[in-house]
């Protein structure tokens, strides 16, 4: 069958109602902020796997202790809330976790009981603050909380507000548009909060109310935070649909849970749990036959809890075709966004960069109705971590951004349309079973949309290689084909090789770094995030030099040039070195055959 052909039983199984339910039931808890509700989630979730028919569920539990690592990704120490609040002596709320729990920026150290009385200190530039003005006050700023805490410590603060919101061009374009609305913030103080600091999110006009009673005279106010630190854990929720031959290769669905948003990402959880129910029951309606591959879907914290799910489930690492990931998948004009394709990075391109596209626009076209799309090459910024070539798993995903609601309390099920939740829902589906059940015919089929869809001239080598990952027999013609596409090494410069540009780097930690498990690495360089970090890693695969991965991720930031190459491989010369130093790679001399390939 062609991906086409999965639309129309998709779409009759596809039941966009029940789909919404999901998405309610795991924003009712999450929104809550608090690994008590992160409990209930996964609780929730699992339970519902259960009754779409999936097999083998599990809760697999991920310690939330601030200090297990999961390769360099950790979660933070578990956190629960009871309550907290922000007031003026008068009685006037400010913030309230009851009415707007992301009011109360994650992971903020609980108050004495009773709360605390302070006074309002304004704060624009934390390098022109006064340390000895700000001891036993809280402080009010337009940057992201987490800014101030080292000036916070320093001076002895008690707290922050803070009435950031970011802006988005075309999308979020002003603090007006933002009133009422507090920002939700999740990267507080990580992975563990041992300063005593708290802060709460704002409304913009409420950051503005203060600033002018700040000019009026000195304001003092209340805060509470009833809240708890503890060695906890987060579940990453599992379950399948056995393909009826286990022996191949299995697709992956990801979707993250343990955030606050109905979109973010409850939408893309709600969709994979309608989704695998959907598939199931046309199985078992005898419409569709059992897929030939095994389909399994996971849900858990964004990048720990995937990361956490391979590094524990060592029996699955390279046994992954490839995946696809949800993530905010419920929402578009009301948010002025659109459906977005994230790539693989170039070093991982494959056949899910061709199918995903393909799949989307004949979407279009089989329901004659047009939907604004986007093609994205790789960046960090979700579960498609999980396409670092180190697990053998290409992954694309599909994620509306930025959006207008992005990461604040507007993100809620009333913003939803249960009828793009059914489109994507759709694309994934016949995306997952055009997979599932490909064989020989299939890479005919993609290299016909490799004609017609430009392709990265890095990428081209490893894209004709995954299309022999779907025959049962590979063809040498793929083979020839993607040595002869090849990027080409230009010769190495003679000070390049002097400087150990023949040097072949092996990595020792599996996945994109952090440096979670060593946050005072942080102060000299920061991987969390980080596309000019982390691609290069990812052509580290043991074989190739440090000149050939300078050469090659330059490319990859459209820096083709002998001048980028020099100055990609002096970064890279200093970067992995001190990787090296600390334990994340080790160097090996190459060998000639090597070296000639390097045009040495």
């Amino acid at each position: 069958m062609n991906w086409i052909d999965y639309f129309s039983p998709l779409e009759q199984a596809f039941d966009a109602g029940r789909c919404l339910g999901h998405l309610r039931a795991i924003w009712e808890n999450d929104r809550l902020f608090s690994f008590d509700a992160f409990a209930r989630t996964a609780k929730t979730c699992a339970a519902r796997m259960e009754a779409a028919g999936l097999a083998g569920v599990e809760r697999l539990p991920l310690a939330a202790d601030g200090r297990t690592a999961y390769g360099d990704w950790v979660i933070p120490r578990a956190w629960d809330v009871v309550d907290a609040a922000l007031s003026t002596l008068d009685g006037q709320v400010l913030a309230s976790y009851r009415q707007t729990p992301c009011s109360l920026v994650m992971y903020s150290a609980p108050t004495p009981p009773g709360g605390i009385e302070a006074p309002l200190v304004r704060v624009d530039d934390p390098e022109k603050a006064d340390l000895a003005a700000l001891s036993g006050c809280l402080l009010l700023t337009g940057r992201p909380a987490g800014e101030l805490v080292s000036l916070a410590v320093r001076a002895g603060a008690r707290g922050i507000l803070t009435d950031f919101f970011p802006l988005y061009p075309g999308v979020r374009e002003s603090l007006e548009e933002m009133r009422g609305i507090s920002r939700w913030d999740n990267d507080f103080i990580v992975p563990v909060n041992e300063t005593g600091l708290f802060a709460f999110s704002l409304p913009p006009e409420t950051g503005v109310a203060l600033r002018g009673m700040l000019e009026k005279g000195p304001v003092r106010l209340r805060a509470e935070v009833n809240a708890r630190f503890y060695d906890g854990c987060c579940e990453t929720v599992s379950g399948c649909i056995p393909g009826s031959e286990p022996e191949l290769p299995e697709l992956f669905a990801y979707g993250h849970l343990y955030e606050p948003g109905a979109d973010d990402n409850a939408s893309g959880c709600a969709v994979l749990l309608e989704l695998a129910a959907a598939i199931n029951r046309l199985i078992a309606g005898g419409v569709l036959p059992r897929p030939r591959r095994t389909i399994r879907f996971a849900m858990g914290w964004e990048c720990a809890g995937s990361m956490g799910y391979l590094h524990l489930h060592p029996e699955r690492q390279g046994r992954m075709l490839c995946a696809i990931v949800a993530d905010m998948v419920g929402t578009e004009a009301v948010d002025r966004t659109h459906l977005c394709l994230w790539h693989n990075t170039l070093s991982g391109y494959s056949f899910a960069d061709l199918l995903l596209p393909a799949v989307d626009r004949d979407y279009r076209i089989w329901k004659g109705e047009d939907h604004p799309s986007e093609e994205k090459p790789f960046t960090f910024g979700s579960d498609n971590i999980l396409g670092d070539p180190i697990w053998g798993m290409p992954t694309v995903a599909m994620i509306t951004e930025p959006a207008f609601s992005y990461h604040s309390s507007l993100d809620t099920p009333e913003r939803i349309d249960s009828a793009i939740l059914k489109r994507d829902g759709l694309i994934l589906g016949a995306f997952l079973l055009y997979l599932a059940n490909a064989g020989e015919e299939a890479p005919p089929v993609l290299l016909r949309e490799m004609e017609r869809t430009p392709v990265p001239p890095a990428a081209k080598a490893p894209l004709l290689r995954s299309l022999n990952r779907l025959p049962a027999r590979p063809d040498p013609a793929l083979e020839t084909a993607a040595a002869q596409a090849e990027f080409p090494i230009p010769s190495m410069p003679a000070e390049i090789g002097r400087a150990g540009g023949r040097d072949v780097p092996r990595r020792l930690v599996k996945g994109c770094l952090t440096f979670g498990p060593q946050p005072a690495l942080r102060r000299f360089w920061q991987p969390a995030w980080n596309d000019r970090l982390n691609l290069p890693l990812f052509w580290a695969d043991g074989r190739r030099s440090l000149w050939e991965i300078a050469v090659l991720s330059a490319a990859e930031q459209r820096k083709e040039s002998p001048e980028a190459y020099a100055v990609q491989f002096a970064l890279l010369r200093e970067y992995f070195d001190f990787l090296a130093e600390h334990g994340y790679l080790e160097w090996r001399p190459a060998n000639s055959e090597k070296e000639v390939s390097a045009g040495v």
